[in-house]
């Protein structure tokens, strides 16, 4: 049984030798309930409210903390989605994949092949087991995104639908880069233009090395938040800054505020090998110390993307123990010959 308890304290001006305390700290002592202001120690008279439980006790002499809320956006791509849709230990194992790295939002590929009825099934565990709030869509085009994706939507309760879409073009790697660069302006504004009535709340784009100030202003414009990917070893700032400072210069112009993730990978050619001895975590904490250092004015760095799933389930085997290979039918632990060509700086 819940018993509420109203305390009415009211204090005297006579100052005691308790040290000095931290803003809003509540000092519970000998059933005495002192509430300090930073630095004067001076008891503020105040009214406190106190709910005790059945089952609850407050030490005396005991300070009590305000919590931390976690606020890191944890994102993962999700391969052989259609693998895993209607297949017990697969979603199973996905479910716990999802809780032990803390993930909170998905992007999934090879999501077109999977039975309907099971992929939404899958979609309302995730969000009913898991800390996982956001669920995306990936596609090489906005067509796809307004067609299929749309319709998807339409068709599914909020339980089950796409919180978000990835357009994941890649112009950078195009032979006619001007022509692709285009293509790419164009889809990111079928995509903005699109999002409400297929009922998306975000859209964004994996993003490389973008042709020119142009390409961040249409990341600024159209974009809710930004990708760039960090194809290194180690999570490496060096290797991001000249783009994150130019993509704050663009929000700067629009006269916005922006926010933007980063990629890591976790493949054997890149962060494989790191992730074996260091979590994701720490690897961010990295990244985001460096950006924090910069003061950028416009954009805020507020989490990661790992590429992807069974790629990081090959970092860290040991985390888990498993009878059976829950891994996509297609995996193989072989960096993405594409990636591996995104690498590079230019």
């Amino acid at each position: 049984m819940k018993k509420l308890i109203y305390l009415l304290f009211i204090f005297s001006n006579f100052i005691s030798c308790d040290p000095l305390i931290a803003q809003d700290t509540i000092t519970v002592t000998k059933n005495r309930v002192k509430v300090y202001e930073l630095i004067t120690a001076k008891p503020i008279y105040d009214t406190v409210l106190i709910t005790v439980h059945d089952t609850i006790k407050v030490p005396c002499d005991t300070v009590v903390p305000t919590p931390q809320k976690d606020t890191i956006w944890r994102g993962i791509y999700i391969n052989g989605t259609s693998s895993i849709a209607g297949n017990k230990v697969k979603e199973d194992a996905l479910i716990s994949d999802l809780n032990r790295w803390k993930f909170n939002a998905t992007f999934g590929y090879s999501i077109d092949g999977a039975n309907s009825s099971a992929l939404a099934a899958l979609y309302k565990r995730m969000r009913k087991e898991t800390l996982v709030t956001e669920i995306g869509a990936t596609a090489s085009s906005s067509g796809t995104f307004n067609s299929t994706r749309k319709n998807w939507n339409l068709s599914q309760p909020d339980s089950s639908d796409y919180d978000s879409w990835n357009l994941e073009f890649e112009p950078w790697n195009a032979t006619d880069k001007a022509a692709a660069f285009y293509t790419n302006y164009v889809y990111m504004k079928e995509m903005q233009s699109g999002k409400v009535a297929a009922q998306v709340d975000y859209v964004t784009d994996y993003y490389g090395w973008p042709y020119s100030a142009a390409t961040y202003d249409s990341l600024a414009k159209f974009m809710d938040y930004q990708l760039f990917h960090c194809y290194r070893v180690a999570p490496e700032w060096s290797y991001l800054q000249t783009r994150i400072t130019a993509l704050n210069e663009a929000y700067k112009r629009a006269g916005k505020q922006g926010k933007w993730r980063v990629i890591f990978s976790a493949e054997p050619s890149f962060m494989q090998g790191y992730l074996n001895t260091h979590t994701l975590d720490q690897a961010y904490k990295v990244i985001y110390d460096a950006c924090a250092s910069m003061r950028y004015t416009n954009l805020k760095l507020d989490g990661y993307l790992v590429f992807h799933l069974d790629f990081l389930r090959a970092s860290q085997p040991t985390t888990v123990a498993r009878t059976i290979d829950v891994s996509a039918p297609d995996f193989i632990n072989v960096t993405t010959p594409a990636h591996l060509k995104t690498a590079t700086e230019r």
